[in-house]
């Protein structure tokens, strides 16, 4: 390492600093919250490096000022290892962005995003480092390119060569850790949410561990979003054996990676299709009321407030509306889901003769689909269970202002001395970069400065007038896959959905289970993100709502209002 030159590790940083601003001359504050280390340690080598001639110093407004002094005999040399420093440091690009979130639930994830237990399962061969970029309810990830490359390359053949790890790792462990967080809700909601400090902070370390085992676990299906690996992989392979049949590629995709599971929106459609077969003359409320106490963290997102009992009452009052025969015929689909989806894939494995090793393959995709609801689900259950215990244990403190803590930080509220003040976290909310390696915060044109430094910069957009088709790949054709005319409604997060019509389409840079009530009344979804096992893709199908993914642009091309057509047949959106 080239850090290794130098006296030291803070010497090192300095010059870092220095020589990434040399056209500037920076304050002691400046270097000191840039290098992120202590104050008389970063004096101390500021001294020395003033008395090599490496460094000028001066003084302007009773302050002390630094720069590089170019005249050094050896700065041509410096300069030359910290510029090929530079050019050989690895570059991040965007992998996914998402709104609805908040710090918080950004750090949680980062953690577990750099967490080496898909490593040590064996699922994956290493971990990227990871960026944060969050404005508002709005956070970006950035990971190291060549990483995330190659690790998506070591992942779709080792699907291939033997996909049982899915099965036999994946699934239940994450299932496990999830079964473990419900019953934490069960035992907290049982007791009023009444907790004592040293065992609210146990059960946050136990969250992060939660987390930290899913995404580890799952890192390998979120590696489809770079390029759509597996997606073009499975497609490339499909294509030749539909030429013979009248099959339609699209169809094929969407029934093959259909998740057999039932998700829990499933699972609880089907506790309130049982409370109406029930009870479809009798006054019910109570039960209702057991259903919503029991559910209200499902689609709580990482914000809230999640739905309230009235959109439980609306939906069951639709489903009273309906005849028997019409809710036996729903139970009943989402009684023998699991075996329609078998019998399905099994149809299509025989009518196109594919190969058990390729059936294998499909089967963990479509499994892979499933887990990734399920661990949105239940990160959706941990913040929700998070805030009620802030509500209990802090509840002088604004909900809006605990957004923005990072992990630690929250501990440290509820050990009664968090430090952080409320101008710092405001100043995160409006945009703050967060390199985790570093584990700093960066602001305003540091934080810029250090984004067009590391970030891979994105490829220009068309401009939006002169757009004949944008593409992307259908995930579910809808009833007949021909083409959708509709309104644009860019829908991002809960605070979206008011503006959301019957018969709209739903533009989004990637669905999350909170806007699925908004999802529910598209004629088409359309999402910048997603790979075959996103959550747009899957919920699509549940739906049969016609759906194109990893259009990359879409929400800055199009904006509300926008008169559309969607074709999933053909891969494309564009303006009518």
């Amino acid at each position: 390492m080239i850090n290794k030159l130098f006296s030291s590790q803070i010497t090192f940083d300095i010059l870092s600093v220095l020589f990434d601003n040399r056209t500037e001359l920076l304050s002691t504050s400046e270097i000191i919250k840039l290098t992120d280390k202590n104050q008389a340690n970063v004096q101390r080598e500021l001294d020395k490096l003033i008395k090599l001639n490496i460094v000028f110093k001066k003084q302007k407004n009773r302050q002390n000022f630094y720069s590089l002094n170019n005249d050094y005999r050896f700065f041509k040399s410096l300069q030359g290892i910290f510029l090929e420093r530079d050019e050989q440091k690895q570059k991040y690009f965007l992998l996914n962005e998402e709104s609805g979130v908040c710090f918080l639930s950004l750090d949680y994830m980062l953690i577990a995003y750099v967490s080496d237990y898909g490593v040590r399962k064996g699922i994956i061969k290493k971990v990227s480092d990871a960026i944060a970029v969050y404005r508002g309810n709005y956070g970006q990830f950035y990971f190291e390119k060549d990483i995330i490359e190659q690790g998506a390359e070591d992942s779709l053949k080792k699907l291939l060569k033997n996909p049982t790890f899915v099965f036999k790792i994946i699934y239940p462990e994450s299932i496990a850790v999830g079964e473990e967080a419900k019953k934490i809700f069960q035992e907290l909601y049982q007791n009023n949410f009444q907790i004592s400090k040293n065992k609210a902070l146990r059960l946050f370390d136990k969250f992060l561990e939660i987390i930290s085992i899913q995404i580890g676990l799952n890192t390998i299906a979120i590696f489809d979003l770079k390029d759509q690996l597996f997606s073009n992989y499975l497609k490339k392979y499909l294509v030749n054996k539909i030429k013979p049949t009248k099959l339609n590629l699209g169809y094929v995709m969407e029934r093959l990676l259909a998740p057999e599971k039932l998700t829990y929106t499933q699972i609880l459609r089907l506790e309130l299709l049982e409370l109406a077969l029930k009870s479809q003359n009798s006054p019910c409320l109570q039960e209702l009321k057991d259903i919503y106490s029991r559910w209200r963290w499902l689609n709580y997102g990482y914000v809230g407030p999640g739905f309230e009992l009235g959109y439980f009452q609306q939906i069951f009052k639709e489903l009273r509306a309906k005849n028997r025969t019409e809710l036996e015929k729903e139970k009943n689909s989402l009684l023998n889901n699991e075996k329609e989806v078998q019998a399905s894939k099994q149809e299509i494995y025989r009518q196109l003769k594919i190969d058990l090793r390729h059936q294998n393959f499909i089967n963990a995709l479509g499994l892979l689909s499933y887990l990734k609801i399920h661990r949105k689900d239940t990160a959706f259950l941990i913040f929700y269970l998070m805030y009620q215990i802030f509500a209990k244990l802090a509840p002088d403190y604004k909900k809006e202002d605990l957004f923005n803590l990072t992990r630690e930080e929250s501990k440290d509220l509820l050990r009664g001395r968090l430090t952080v003040s409320r101008q710092e976290l405001q100043e995160r909310s409006n945009y703050c970069v967060y390199p985790y390696q570093d584990k700093k915060f960066l602001y305003g044109a540091a934080a810029d400065k250090y984004l067009q430094k590391n970030i891979e910069p994105e490829k220009a957009i068309q401009d939006g007038q002169n757009l004949k088709l944008l593409e992307g790949t259908a995930a579910c054709l809808g009833k007949t896959g021909n083409w959708i005319y509709g309104e644009v409604k860019i829908i991002n997060s809960t605070a979206d959905m008011n503006k959301m019509r019957e018969g709209d389409v739903l533009i989004s840079v990637a669905t999350t289970p909170d806007i699925l009530a908004a999802m529910k009344k598209a004629a088409a979804i359309v999402t910048d993100h997603g790979g075959i096992t996103c959550h747009a893709a899957i919920v699509s199908r549940e739906l049969n709502i016609p759906c194109l993914i990893a259009t990359k642009y879409a929400t800055k091309i199009f904006k509300d209002g926008d008169k559309v057509i969607v074709c999933p047949r053909h891969n494309y959106i564009k303006f009518q």
